[in-house]
């Protein structure tokens, strides 16, 4: 007799000391959360923020968006979904994310750190939402080097769902321009803007003695509860060092960004996913 693998999955999570669904307490407060509150937040909703992920997520928690200034420089700005702003430190919600400390990915169910209503919905910076975030704002001069920062709330919209493998194949030159950038200019020359302030902060950081680290990532293909094949990338192609690295690491391509924001802001707003 075949065994669902959803359950399988469920007691995999309770055999390793997590919480599979959120206590009754944090049930309650979900069905009351108000409306996320927006004084003393600057609206930004007119530029041209956007998200790469992979293709199927939902739980999107970072946007990004650059500029280009006289000089050079360039102007990019980092916006990260700001759970805190309904998810206050000691709530309930907060207790039960605390308790698990991360989403888990089984390949056949999700169990979201924070509940589904909020991780792919009121705090997911869905595209065409209006969302709070926290903004990580840099200039970065010619040679890469940091010249000025801030941290400031803000309205945000991300006007592009973009995905890591279509977006990667693409600035990598084996594979053709996903139809999202062919149909708007604008968004494909935020695209190279932002992949050109990827090389500067790489090469940065390269000075410093940085370290390459390629790795592949295994996901599960799955067809009525029974596992069939794993999927293999690369990680990362180009596409992920547009938004994923951290301040220590560096992707074995040409470009590397790091997520800036996930040490400039605090609490579950960083960690989201």
């Amino acid at each position: 007799m075949s065994i669902p693998l959803e359950r399988v999955a469920l007691r995999a999570m309770v055999d390793n000391g997590f919480q599979p669904e959120p206590p009754a307490s944090a049930r309650r407060e979900l069905a009351a959360l108000p409306d996320t509150p927006r004084d003393g937040v600057r609206d930004l909703r007119q530029l041209r923020w956007s998200s790469i992920d992979n293709v199927t997520s939902k739980d999107l928690d970072q946007i990004e968006v650059a500029e280009s200034m006289p000089d050079g420089a360039i102007r990019l700005r980092i916006g990260i979904a700001d759970v805190d702003a309904l998810v206050p430190k000691g709530s309930a919600i907060d207790g039960h994310a605390a308790e698990n400390s991360t989403s888990v990915y089984t390949g056949i169910s999700v169990f979201p750190m924070l509940p589904d209503a909020l991780s792919t919905d009121r705090t997911s910076l869905l595209e065409g939402g209006e969302r709070i975030v926290v903004v990580t704002e840099l200039e970065i001069g010619a040679d890469g080097a940091i010249r000025r920062h801030d941290l400031y709330r803000a309205l945000a919209v991300n006007h592009a769902k973009l995905d890591y493998e279509s977006v990667g194949a693409w600035l990598e030159g084996h594979g053709p321009q996903p139809d999202t950038i062919a149909a708007d200019d604008s968004l494909e020359a935020q695209l190279w803007l932002q992949d050109r302030a990827a090389g500067l902060l790489k090469r940065l950081r390269e000075r410093a003695g940085v370290l390459d680290l390629d790795t592949v990532e295994a996901t599960p293909v799955a067809r009525d509860g029974v596992i069939e094949s794993l999927r293999v990338a690369r990680i990362p192609n180009v596409s992920h060092t547009l938004s994923t690295r951290r301040p220590g690491a560096s992707g074995g391509t040409r470009s590397s960004m790091p997520a800036v924001a996930e040490v400039a802001s605090s609490g579950w707003a960083s960690t989201m996913t």
